[in-house]
């Protein structure tokens, strides 16, 4: 490999170790959590909670309630404290929506539930509901938790908060996760949002791959000219 060549290949390796540094200060944090009502150390009240029913004759009863993200994120999962009161627990379709003047508006991402929800006898349980793809990377501001049962024999409960707390509820019928009537002052329920925040280089970073790649491109263009 002729000088010239050998100045092109050790730029081109500079290059690629400066994009490398900014890109590991760019990288999110482990998923954390980013929004709770399971206060506190994940608790939550067992015996009382909003239904969350198929249709027919439980008349397909949804239920939502608010969040806010301070930052940007990537949403992993949300985690409710429910109880299966009667029916073959089915799952449960969990939805985030977007905020429209304190109301939820519409659907940005759909959540599958990981496992069974635990029967009324047992006090319930803690349910995860996971979230993929580029739906659940969503900005700073207001959403909605929404949770529907689509099975017309399943009636499930949605536990509140172990610290007695209001929140505006949003309120459906008929299985449809929008539409819902925002209901304020409302016992809160009990959830919590995981995911990790989106991390941005800082100001200093851009500089210094900047920098480099202006000082690399003098360094190429004297080692050529002379």
């Amino acid at each position: 490999m002729n000088l010239k060549g050998m100045i092109v290949k050790r730029a081109a390796l500079a290059v690629l170790f400066l994009s490398l540094v900014v890109a590991m200060v760019s990288l999110p944090a482990s998923a954390d959590s980013l929004f709770t009502t399971l206060v506190p150390s994940n608790s939550f009240d067992a015996y009382a909670g909003w239904s969350v029913s198929g249709p027919g004759d439980f008349g397909g009863v949804v239920e939502g309630n608010p969040f806010t993200l301070t930052s940007a994120a990537t949403v992993s999962d949300a985690v409710l404290a429910m109880a299966n009161y009667y029916g073959p627990d089915t799952p449960v379709d969990v939805y985030i929506e977007s905020d429209n003047g304190g109301s939820p508006d519409s659907v940005l991402a759909s959540l599958t539930q990981v496992g069974t929800i635990p029967s009324v006898y047992s006090l319930g349980g803690l349910v995860t509901f996971t979230c993929s793809g580029v739906a659940c990377d969503l900005a700073a501001g207001n959403y909605w938790l929404v949770a529907v049962e689509t099975d017309p024999s399943t009636l499930q409960s949605w536990d509140f908060t172990y610290n007695p707390a209001t929140a505006p509820l949003a309120q459906g019928n008929s299985a449809i996760p929008t539409g819902l009537t925002v209901i304020p002052d409302s016992a809160e329920t009990a959830f919590q949002i995981d995911g990790s925040p989106v991390a941005t280089p800082e100001p200093s970073s851009f500089l210094l791959l900047g920098s480099g790649l202006l000082g690399l491109a003098g360094l190429i263009k004297r080692r050529l000219v002379a």
